[in-house]
């Protein structure tokens, strides 16, 4: 018994994890979240390098944003032109101006920037080799603006071969002035990050969140004219305006994040910086549980339509019982509501950004590591057995493993998940006594929502639809109809959701089926199971039937059980993600997690985790969720909704213009996430292409991703 021991203690069930390293003193400069900071300034302000400049670009043209040596951000051009946008309360001519630094490389010709403003030409402005201020007049529309920037040349970096952008201008901020404030050349951008540290402008304001473990630091220098205010969600800590050059410090005792809001009246520097205490997590050894380890993924499946997580109907009865026996994840969130990014970071332990297989013009790379792989190459039988033709060799969600199955393509395929069941005893007979691990993907109970008798009537009647929803065309049409304000009829509604709930039903009951071979066959007691979903299903509880471009609890919450022979049950509260499972089956294994964002889920959780998921699309709608709250962002529109998961579960107030703490805080969160996303996808080499035949177009559209596909 002694080798399940650490992963009892580390998962909670038999004792706690072993003491800490005593806590030391970690100084942070908030200068290092001024680009992800809310800023406030009478003034407009673009900061290209920020992840808040998404929603002004124009999808083309741009890189991802980089950080500078001097800590500044700033975003390349990538192409002979680029296109932003903002908005203006001004109408006439005004000055503006525009910080930015050419691309240079031996021989190459001076570089100048064309402008026009709203189809108007401006005057060419002819770059100096460094990185430079440069002002221009431009007439302003009242409301939304649009500049078109046209460059001489955009050259290869021949950084690396895996840089494949085409380079021309490094832009950084653009910016207009308040009404009435005289220009000054030589002033740095505003927000701008400069030797002696922040440049505030005048009537400026930073709003920065941090979280606060008990105690911290705040130390302030110089700030001569900045009122500062600090508080809590519930109370105020500071509230001074300082005078005179001198260092000003101030202790914070609080017991999760703050606001630190600092603003200037007539324009300064500050270096503001926080000093909390640094904890070091218990070490562990790694030591692998002697037993086979299998997967279940059940594609599309919303945790709230089962027993287990809550639901009304008795859709899935093997499941609940899994669960009696295992530790449930009460707050498991996938990071995609589409089946490519998500697996990718299941296999990978990588967010979508990093791995970058997100679209189906991606395929994951030949040279990723996969934790199937690692698996394969410490001693285990690797294979996965697909039911779903996305989750396929096509777009590389095969890698690491030894055999892989997809099931469509077999000559007795019944186009149902009794296929794979069968695929997979029949694997299970051939292993014998080797080590296994197995990757068991179900396609239902995902659309097409045609479950077989007697399920396709068991939660609701026949009729409508009483052969099922087997045809795309009707979801399109149906969601046509919502999207157009015609609310559906009670008998549509329920037959929808019943047919879903059946397709659960149905591939519950295989799962049940799945169980009692591995019982059969002596297995059971020595077998890991892990269940989830890659996400979960909209079933028009916000005007939307499907998945793909919502990121509420439908579609982003995930059921996520795992029974670890001899492990005492229990439910988990704590915010996990499915970026988590390949850490936690390699260490299962009593194998080191190397280059993986996730977290084994056999470590001690963290109470204030936050999880982040995004959707299709180039520029997707991301989300930001910790166990009160969820933040909703689009990346295309700036739009935000904010909702409290524990007073409106359901989602249907959103607090996004009256809680600015909550708003505050997971938008600081998801931004300096995204942030370093962006860094390390920098330096990844790029995403392999997808070749897709017809036939798999065909396949592919059968299972409604006819408008993902076009997108390609």
């Amino acid at each position: 018994m002694k080798q399940f021991f650490l992963v009892l203690a580390a998962l909670g069930v038999a004792c706690g994890p072993g003491p800490a390293e005593p806590p030391t003193a970690d100084a942070r400069s908030l200068i290092d979240a001024v680009a992800v900071a809310r800023k406030s300034w009478n003034g407009i302000l673009i900061e290209f390098g920020s992840p808040r400049a998404l929603p002004h670009l124009s999808e083309e043209g741009w890189s991802h944003g980089e950080t500078a040596r001097d800590g500044n951000t700033f975003r390349w051009a990538s192409e002979e032109a680029a296109v932003f946008t903002f908005t203006s309360d001004r109408a006439g001519r005004h000055m503006a101006w525009i910080e930015c630094e050419p691309f240079r490389f031996e021989g190459s010709p001076s570089q100048w920037i064309r402008l026009s403003v709203n189809g108007e030409e401006l005057t060419e402005i002819e770059l100096r080799p460094t990185r430079e201020r440069y002002p221009f007049e431009l007439p302003l529309r009242e409301g939304r603006n649009e500049i078109r920037m046209r460059f001489r040349y955009a050259g290869d970096p021949n950084r690396s071969s895996a840089d494949r952008r085409r380079l021309a201008v490094a832009f950084y901020r653009f910016d207009i002035p308040p009404e009435g404030e005289a220009p000054v050349a030589r002033r740095p951008g505003p927000f701008a990050w400069v030797n002696e540290g922040l440049h505030l402008p005048a009537g400026g304001s930073v709003t920065f969140y941090a979280d606060v473990p008990g105690e911290a630091q705040l130390r302030l220098t110089p700030g001569d004219g900045v009122d500062i205010v600090v508080r809590t969600e519930r109370s105020t800590l500071v509230e001074e305006t300082l005078a005179g050059e001198e260092v000003w410090e101030q202790t914070l005792r609080a017991n999760g994040p703050v606001e630190i809001v600092l603003r200037s009246v007539s324009g300064t520097v500050i270096w503001p910086e926080l000093t909390v205490p640094a904890f070091t997590p218990p070490r562990r050894e790694l030591q692998a549980i002697d037993a086979n380890i299998v997967l279940i993924v059940l594609d599309g499946a919303n945790a709230l339509r089962t027993g287990l997580y809550g639901h009304d109907k008795n859709t899935t009865p093997a499941i609940d019982a899994l669960g009696e026996t295992s530790v449930v994840f009460d707050n498991a969130v996938s990071q995609a509501v589409y089946t490519i990014a998500s697996i990718g970071s299941v296999l990978t332990g990588q967010y979508p950004e990093r791995h970058q297989s997100v679209s189906f013009a991606d395929r994951l790379r030949d040279d990723v590591i996969t934790f199937p792989g690692l698996l394969a190459e410490h001693g285990y039988r690797t294979a996965g057995f697909s039911g779903n033709a996305v989750a396929s060799k096509m777009f590389g969600l095969d890698q690491g493993y030894q055999e892989y199955f997809q099931i469509w393509e077999q000559e007795d395929y019944t186009g149902r998940g009794d296929s794979v069941l069968a695929t997979f005893r029949d694997w299970l007979d051939d292993v014998g006594d080797e080590r296994f691990f197995a990757y068991v993907h179900f396609r239902e109970p995902h659309f097409p929502y045609n479950p077989k008798a007697p399920f396709d009537t068991r939660f609701a009647p026949a009729e409508p639809f009483p052969e099922g929803m087997a045809d795309a065309k009707v979801v399109e049409a149906l969601n046509d109809r919502v999207a157009a304000g015609e609310p559906l009829d009670t008998a549509t509604l329920a037959r929808v959701r019943g047919l879903y709930d059946g397709n659960l039903a149905y591939v519950d009951d295989l799962v049940g089926k799945l169980l009692r071979q591995l019982d059969d066959r002596g297995l059971g007691d020595n077998t890991v199971l892990i269940l989830t979903a890659d996400h979960g299903e909209a079933l028009f509880e916000h005007g939307f039937l499907g998945h793909n471009t919502q990121l509420y609890e439908e579609s982003i919450r995930v059921p996520l059980i795992m029974k670890i022979p001899s492990a005492v049950p229990r439910r988990v509260e704590n915010v996990v993600e499915l970026v988590d499972l390949a850490p936690t089956i390699l260490e299962l294994a009593g194998i080191q997690a190397t280059d993986m964002q996730g977290k084994s889920l056999l470590g001690p959780a963290a109470a204030d985790r936050i999880a982040y998921s995004r959707t299709v699309w180039k520029r997707p709608r991301y989300s930001a969720r910790n166990k009160n709250h969820k933040l909703i962002w689009d990346s295309r529109t700036d739009k935000k909704e904010l909702y409290d998961l524990i007073a409106d579960p359901k989602e249907t107030a959103d607090l996004s213009e009256e809680d600015n703490f909550a708003r505050g805080y997971l938008e600081q969160k998801l931004f300096t996430w995204l942030r370093a996303q962006e860094h390390l996808r920098g330096n990844a080499p790029a995403p392999e292409g997808v070749e897709m035949t017809e036939e798999e177009r065909r396949r592919l559209e059968s299972l409604g991703y006819t408008q993902a596909i076009q997108e390609k």
